[in-house]
């Protein structure tokens, strides 16, 4: 029953994606996200911007990498290609069909950024997406069965949340941006999650790294 009715909401996800990301298709925010950016502007606190900073940090390209590579490795070694293929499956397709979309609608940051090529276009965000598939995923993975797995979980799912609200408060994205991106990450984590649970996992995974 839940897997036919996530079937139906990534289905309704993707037609509402391109609907906005075609409406918006190489401009700039709209009423609604110049409103919330323009509040986030005026709060008047150095230190929430400090803080927003080191949270937006924690789904850099280069903080993910470092925190797959160990983790699939450690998973390999232990024959634990269920976890590794769904750790694959959900920050790859996160990261995918984010930059893809990019791509193709090229929305305008509210920022204008040095060095921006389509990589660094708005819609949806990369960091909210990536950050909750990798996070939520990784958190299931590694904890379900044991008794801090809801604690762990719940914590993930804030962090996903955190790093979505860092990209508005700093002005990288549009609130649109982060809502896509943060609900793409939760359907990319689920349908990863879907497979763990249903033993699947990546053939060429099960060949031996030479020593």
């Amino acid at each position: 029953m839940i897997h036919r009715f996530m079937i139906g909401i990534t289905i309704l996800y993707f037609i509402v994606l391109i609907f906005i990301g075609w409406k918006f298709h190489g401009k700039s925010g709209g009423y609604q996200d110049r409103k919330i950016k323009d509040f986030f502007m005026r709060i008047p606190y150095p230190r929430l911007n400090f803080t927003m900073n080191k949270i937006t940090k924690m789904s850099n390209v280069e903080t993910i990498t470092i925190l797959m590579i160990p983790l699939l490795y450690m998973l390999h070694s232990q024959g634990n290609y269920i976890a590794m293929s769904s750790m694959i499956i959900a920050t790859g397709s996160a990261f995918f069909i984010t930059h893809i979309t990019k791509f193709i609608f090229r929305r305008m940051r509210p920022q204008v950024l040095k060095a921006i090529n389509y990589l660094g276009y708005s819609f949806p965000s990369g960091h909210s997406s990536v950050g909750m598939a990798f996070y939520l995923t990784m958190a299931y993975v590694l904890t379900i069965g044991y008794k801090i797995f809801f604690i762990v979980f719940t914590m993930a799912f804030i962090l996903g949340i955190a790093i979505a609200l860092s990209r508005v408060v700093l002005g990288y994205h549009w609130f649109s941006d982060v809502a896509f991106g943060t609900i793409l990450g939760l359907i990319c984590s689920y349908w990863a999650i879907y497979l763990y649970e249903s033993q699947f996992y990546f053939k060429f995974l099960t060949e031996q790294i030479p020593s």
